[in-house]
């Protein structure tokens, strides 16, 4: 017969924790890596014309549009290096309320993309989705933070 968990103080198993945690990370590194890529490529790479032209419909004067997509990406790599390293709950709210945001201004600003493949908006609903899922379960993963148990006396 398998061996029975242990349950912790926290009511959940050891196998639970584990599971946890690696939903947590799983979560943030895809977070992160969506932040760096959308940063990286579309907007410091290619420079790509619907990263220009979203921008432009956003009020972005043309002239400076690839200054600001060069700035905007440079800030996406930045967020998603720090999700990555960061286990920071805050990055993952963050990253939920930037992402329904972008998601309206998409939908309002320029709403001739929200029939196209790959569309803005299902890639930030689905961000949100997944910085969501990180929310959740992180604040169920172990951390050094919240542990409750004390060095017995006499032990280092």
């Amino acid at each position: 017969m398998p061996e029975q968990a242990r349950v912790s103080i926290y009511g959940t198993t050891s196998d639970d924790t584990k599971q946890f945690a690696i939903i947590g990370a799983v979560s943030r590194l895809g977070v992160g890596a969506v932040w760096v890529y959308q940063g990286l490529v579309p907007k410091l790479v290619l420079h790509h014309p619907d990263e220009l032209a979203m921008l432009t419909d956003a009020g972005v004067p043309p002239a400076t549009a690839a200054l600001t997509a060069t700035i905007v990406g440079w800030m996406e790599i930045a967020m998603g290096l720090a999700t990555i390293v960061f286990s920071n709950r805050w990055l993952l709210v963050a990253t939920v309320l930037l992402m329904i945001g972008a998601a309206f201004g998409v939908a309002f600003s320029s709403p001739r993309y929200l029939g196209a493949a790959f569309n803005p908006v299902s890639l930030n609903l689905l961000m949100a989705a997944l910085a969501l899922v990180g929310i959740v379960v992180g604040g169920r993963a172990p951390s050094a933070g919240r542990c409750k148990r004390h060095p017995s006396e006499g032990k280092a």
